[in-house]
């Protein structure tokens, strides 16, 4: 009688342990199961990138700024004036061949004009005078001296006019000292008519005084410095706003007609430094370079422009000369931004 009981505790004990053993089974395979999905889910590379206030920085160790071949340079300082971006085309010759001939054949024709009314006044005296003596000059043949001597001032008087409308016309076509050099066959229209100087018609922004100087560039990088010829009194039709005349030396200058890119220098000078081209990168639209901030560490800063200066340096507006820029690697760092941005992304989609 006594041994019942300690089969029915043997019989639950074995119960209890099966139980266990089927608990544990099935948080094992739980466990097999989480640690399945957490391999299966992508590694993801540490973000390089830190935030002071609204500067983004990217921070690399010495490993990684040799593997991404970043170097950095001392920028060049740098003073220059603001700039206007405008265009200009390059007068054909034949206006000017055009307007010199105008010139000549209304010059030509009013000496012709002059030369006979010259004629005709020193027929017209004689007449007079032989009239008055009552020799041999009827009052008929006196009245046709006077009509001609009338008719030839008459014609005299209009093509004068004539060479004064040319002359009107060329002032508001060309200004008054490209007119007047047209008119007298001067020094600049023998320049202009003979090929060693181009004329580029420029459009002024706003319609102020044109600078004394400009930087023409054209054919993706042949470029050139223009000087002031003359500011043109009267809107352009054609390019809609006021219009200045600039002259660049033929040689090697842009084929006749071709439209030019232009820089107007406007107002103070501004204080910056030179950088390479190879510091610049593209994001959102818009011109960076990266400056360094301390050792590794590496931040974004606009470029208003970027201005283009010669052997492949862009001028940076308000940057220090000693403040370094990366100059080799940039892009890298671009990239690291990048990556960051869209992990960013990710996580707040995640959640």
């Amino acid at each position: 009688m006594a041994i019942a009981p300690m089969r029915l505790i043997a019989g639950a004990g074995s119960i209890l342990a099966l139980a266990s053993l089927l608990i544990w089974g099935y948080w094992d395979r739980q466990d097999d199961r989480s640690r399945d999905q957490s391999d299966d889910r992508p590694i993801v590379a540490p973000s390089r990138v830190t935030h002071d206030g609204d500067r983004v920085v990217v921070v690399l160790d010495e490993s990684s700024l040799a593997a991404g071949g970043i170097e950095t340079a001392q920028p060049v300082p740098w003073k220059q004036g603001r700039r206007v971006a405008t265009f200009g085309t390059v007068v054909e010759p034949s206006e000017i061949i055009a307007i010199i001939a105008q010139y000549n054949e209304a010059k030509a024709r009013l000496a012709a004009a002059a030369a006979k009314a010259t004629a005709s006044a020193a027929a017209w005296t004689r007449a007079k005078a032989l009239y008055s003596d009552g020799r041999s000059m009827s009052l008929a043949q006196l009245q046709a001296v006077e009509e001609t001597f009338h008719a030839d001032e008459a014609q005299r008087t209009e093509v004068a006019d004539k060479v004064d409308e040319v002359a009107e016309s060329a002032k508001q076509a060309w200004g008054d000292a490209l007119a007047k050099s047209f008119a007298e066959q001067g020094a600049a229209a023998k320049s202009l008519r003979s090929g060693q100087l181009l004329l580029v018609r420029v459009a002024v922004p706003g319609g102020g005084t044109p600078p004394s100087w400009a930087e023409m560039s054209w054919d993706g990088g042949s470029t050139a410095s223009a000087q002031l010829v003359t500011a043109l009194p009267r809107v352009d039709p054609k390019f809609q706003q006021r219009v200045a005349l600039y002259s660049i030396p033929a040689r090697g200058g842009p084929a006749p007609g071709a439209t030019v890119s232009v820089q107007l220098p406007s107002g103070a000078e501004r204080e910056g430094a030179l950088v390479p081209t190879s510091a610049l990168v593209w994001w959102d639209g818009a011109a960076w370079v990266y400056v360094q901030v301390e050792t590794g560490k590496f931040s974004r800063q606009r470029i208003a422009g970027p201005d283009n200066q010669a052997d492949g340096q862009i001028f940076v507006a308000g940057l220090s000369g000693e403040t370094p820029v990366v100059i080799e690697g940039a892009q890298i760092l671009l990239s690291e931004e990048s990556r960051d941005k869209i992990q960013v992304g990710e996580e707040g989609r995640s959640k």
